[in-house]
């Protein structure tokens, strides 16, 4: 045999979505509502599904072979098992941010991720369940051949982007504190003390004043001076650590947002940290707010490193860098 000229692709995404997608069917997905019905008696259970969803809606379940609770969350099952809500959220195609950010549901994010009622909302679950009984009409209304496989798949379709947004997460929490253990080895000779648990580096720059460097979440990592008269904001570093080129332009995006409430807080320099190669003039275009970038795979270089030491460690060159420089690590 001859050896094959392409590449070997390894699907490291599918194996990571196929590894937590065993660990989410339990909470999210048909084995969640098997385990809340487990926990109720049925005649109760049809009792509530009479009461609560209209009998045309749940004889037309029925005649697709669904029974009501598929579809229909009734207060019996949320407080037998809260964090079903997340089953329907998926059912309904509504991700965490849409449901708990963008309305009045925001305050039943605790029966999802803690799977428990706080009693000053047990008042409220009735009514909850009245408004997602409506927004479940409106799903077997809208949808032809409402079937079990069809649940399952629109749970997949609103599922899929969590499990991707909860990676990127992951990613971009690994590139930050790759950057900072970098940062920590360009500037050591400098430094003076190493807090490894709140991720803040204190350290003598080349004029002797004292700065830190912070692990922060906005943004993702800065650098400020203990000054005499006070904390003094110098430079704010975001770090978009994927490696996916389709995306850069929105986590640009996001790195300009950031620098931009960086700048509202007396920050004065604002470095953006990527690992894809790209057009560094669109960069530019994408955050104008930056004043420096570097390429996180490059930053190991010499030459790169020497830019960032001098421009953390020495007052006068934190100073001087421009808004006219190239990118580094390039």
């Amino acid at each position: 045999m001859t050896e094959n000229k392409y590449p070997i692709l390894i699907p490291i995404l599918q194996i990571e979505f196929s590894n937590r997608l065993s660990e989410l069917r339990s909470l999210y997905l048909h084995p969640a509502l098997a385990y809340a019905i487990a926990q109720v008696h049925i005649a109760d259970l049809d009792s509530e599904l009479i009461k609560y969803v209209d009998e045309a809606y749940l004889k037309q379940l029925a005649i697709l072979g669904l029974r009501g609770e598929s579809v229909f969350p009734v207060p019996l099952l949320i407080r037998a098992e809260p964090g079903l809500l997340g089953y329907y959220r998926l059912l309904y195609g509504f991700s965490q941010k849409e449901l708990y950010t963008k309305g009045p549901f925001g305050r039943f994010k605790t029966l999802e991720e803690r799977r428990v009622i706080p009693q000053r909302l047990e008042p409220e679950i009735e009514p909850f369940c009245k408004s997602l009984i409506e927004t479940g009409k409106a799903l077997v209304s809208g949808v032809e051949g409402l079937s079990t496989d069809l649940v399952h798949d629109l749970q997949m379709l609103t599922l899929g982007p969590q499990l991707r947004g909860g990676r990127n997460n992951t990613v971009g929490q690994s590139a930050t504190t790759e950057v900072f253990d970098l940062i920590h080895q360009i500037v050591r000779s400098n430094i003076r003390t190493v807090d490894e648990m709140k991720k803040v580096i204190t350290l003598t720059n080349d004029s002797g004043r004292i700065l830190r460097i912070e692990f922060f979440a906005d943004p993702d990592i800065q650098i400020i001076e203990e000054a005499r008269f006070g904390l003094l904001p110098l430079v704010s570093i975001e770090i978009k650590g994927g490696g996916d080129a389709s995306n850069i332009h929105n986590r640009l995006g996001e790195a300009e947002k950031s620098h931009r409430n960086a700048k509202a807080k007396g920050f004065s320099h604002f470095w953006t940290l990527i690992r894809i190669e790209m057009d560094y003039s669109i960069a530019e275009q994408e955050s104008p707010t930056t004043t420096r970038f570097f390429n996180i795979d490059k930053i190991q270089d010499e030459q790169t490193r020497s830019i960032i030491s001098s421009g953390i460690c020495s007052a006068q060159r934190l100073v001087s860098i421009s808004r006219n420089e190239k990118m580094d690590g390039t």
